[in-house]
């Protein structure tokens, strides 16, 4: 590795505030010579996630997530899968709303249609089910990204169905959510079956909206959330954390707001950033209402 990268790999481990924008393009420019540090640095889960405990401001693993999904660095894609396998409740806040929000796109980018890892995480009943569902949505991408078929990701879905599951499942409420991404008509028996037999978290979807959404009589579902990664500096660059500590005018986020949140500020270039976390159209809605928020606030 040469000395330049070695310096910037030292300079950008713990963040501190400012975006590393310059670094991070070398790092890009330079890939050959970044990648086995890259690689090297989320090696070993369990001291990843320690020093993710320890240090508040250690960072370095996100970068290392999303440069190698820039690069479908597929030597990533088991390294991923170790961290994440063993991804329990009292792990959530080290990663904040990473895994609902990336997690899934950052899998399909290192996979490169390899649904073997991820298949795993899905299967594996005793982890983090934020988690679990992340594999899901994995497969939405990879089928978004040509990587998958049609007919695969029908396959594995309805596969999926088959398995039992405890009542009011969120789990189960994300594999309906996936169905309704892909309009899956094929499955819809499937689904009602679910929500007939008590399966289906209907806090995050309910019968009347999936067999609505699903026949294509509305269409609330978008694919923004299912692209893969391919500019680590714009997926980055907003997040609330680059934002200036010092900064005391009345756009400086709440210290209540996750560390891995946005703002939703206007900026000069028209960019939004948002204030809160992210709220799926089909969570509930942050008002208190008890509705979801695509029936709620979100219009």
């Amino acid at each position: 590795m040469s000395e330049k990268v070695k310096e910037i790999i030292k300079r950008i481990e713990n963040c501190f505030g400012e975006f590393p924008e310059a670094d991070l393009r070398y790092l890009i420019e330079n890939r050959a010579e970044s990648t086995p540090y890259l690689l090297d640095e989320i090696r070993d889960s369990q001291k990843l996630i320690k020093e993710l405990k320890d240090n508040e401001d250690y960072f370095f693993p996100f970068y290392a997530f999303y440069l190698l999904s820039q690069f479908r660095e597929k030597k990533a894609y088991p390294l991923i899968f170790n961290i994440f396998n063993e991804f329990y409740d009292d792990e959530a806040d080290q990663f904040g709303d990473f895994v609902t929000e990336d997690l899934q796109r950052v899998l399909a980018s290192v996979c490169c249609g390899d649904m073997s890892l991820i298949n795993q995480l899905i299967d594996n009943e005793n982890i983090n089910e934020y988690v679990r569902s992340a594999g899901l949505n994995a497969w939405v991408t990879a089928h978004q990204n040509g990587d998958k078929s049609r007919e695969e990701i029908i396959s594995c879905f309805k596969e999926l169905f088959q398995q039992p599951c405890e009542p009011q499942s969120y789990f189960r409420a994300s594999l309906v959510c996936g169905c309704l991404d892909i309009k899956a008509k094929e499955l819809l028996p499937e689904i009602k079956e679910s929500f007939d037999n008590d399966l289906v978290d209907d806090s995050i979807v309910d019968w009347n909206f999936a067999e609505e959404e699903i026949l294509g009589k509305t269409n609330y579902f978008d694919f923004s959330h299912h692209t893969i990664i391919t500019d680590t500096i714009e997926e980055l660059k907003d997040w609330i954390i680059f934002k200036d500590k010092t900064d005391k005018s009345e756009n400086v986020i709440s210290t209540s707001v996750p560390k891995y949140s946005w703002q939703e500020t206007q900026h000069s270039s028209g960019t939004y950033i948002r204030h809160t976390p992210k709220v799926g159209k089909n969570d509930p809605c942050p008002c208190g209402s008890g509705r979801k928020y695509k029936k709620c606030c979100l219009n």
